[in-house]
């Protein structure tokens, strides 16, 4: 096969990973351990989204426009957005709804 007419491999690689990037560890923990029961209701979420900003905007739907914001227009991540400390009220608060909705499954 002439060299011209080999296969062409095309990654697109993005410095930025998702909305939340990492901004609610303990809650990621939890839902990443009890995947299998919260992915259904994952489900009907944008499927753009990653696992931890559907996770955000299944427990926290008022995230929803900065996470759509964010895909659609390259807008600001969360951690750009609000300091450590507003980070870790909302990973907290995540949490809390994560256990109670967890108890409901």
């Amino acid at each position: 096969m002439p060299p011209d007419m080999g296969l062409t491999i095309h990654m697109e690689l993005n410095d930025k990973t998702d909305f939340s990037d990492s901004c609610i560890p303990d809650t990621l923990s939890l839902a990443k351990t009890n995947e299998k029961i919260i992915t259904p209701q994952l489900l009907k979420l944008d499927n753009r989204l990653s696992f931890s900003d559907k996770v955000l905007v299944w427990l926290l739907p008022t995230f929803q426009q900065e996470v759509k914001a964010y895909i659609e227009a390259g807008g600001k991540q969360m951690s750009e957005l609000l300091v450590q400390s507003q980070l870790e009220f909302i990973d907290f608060a995540a949490l809390q709804l994560l256990k109670q909705k967890l108890e409901k499954l």
